[in-house]
């Protein structure tokens, strides 16, 4: 089973062109762009959110989730950490910066972000998923159970 990443990724149409774009518009067609597979116009309405707000961890999160589906795993992990750095309990950060760590073969630092998720949310379904995933890769099985 592979460990799954956890985020508001939803599709939806396209908004109409506008020459002021509100920030609650930037997030949907982030996200519309995103969910399309269209890195490049997602990436551009992302960063224009960070424009007016660096601080803002669920779009550090899903720009995070977007390297990663591109393969930039690197950039995914520093955007993960900049959304905990942001936000420490922000559970969709750790989880996601565990999944990434786990497929770079760092299973211990994946385990590690996978209890904060769970110290942080008991109930978290990925969190639990992904946690006995890590246990298991590192051989311990009891645990991962």
């Amino acid at each position: 089973m592979a460990p799954r990443t956890t985020g508001e990724i939803a599709r939806r149409d396209p908004p109409p062109a506008a020459a002021t774009i509100s920030d609650d518009e930037l997030w949907k067609r982030a996200l519309y762009y995103h969910r399309d597979g269209e890195f490049d116009k997602a990436l551009q309405n992302y960063q224009a959110l960070l424009a007016k707000d660096e601080m803002n961890a669920r779009v550090r999160n899903h720009l995070g989730l977007l390297y990663r589906d591109k393969g930039l795993l690197d950039e995914a992990v520093r955007e993960f950490r900049r959304a905990i750095n942001v936000d420490p309990r922000y559970v969709q950060a750790h989880n996601n910066l565990g999944v990434v760590l786990l497929s770079q073969g760092n299973a211990d630092a994946a385990a590690a972000q996978f209890r904060t998720a769970l110290e942080l949310d008991p109930r978290d379904v990925g969190a639990i998923i992904n946690r006995s995933i890590a246990e298991r890769t590192l051989g311990r099985r009891e645990s991962a159970k």
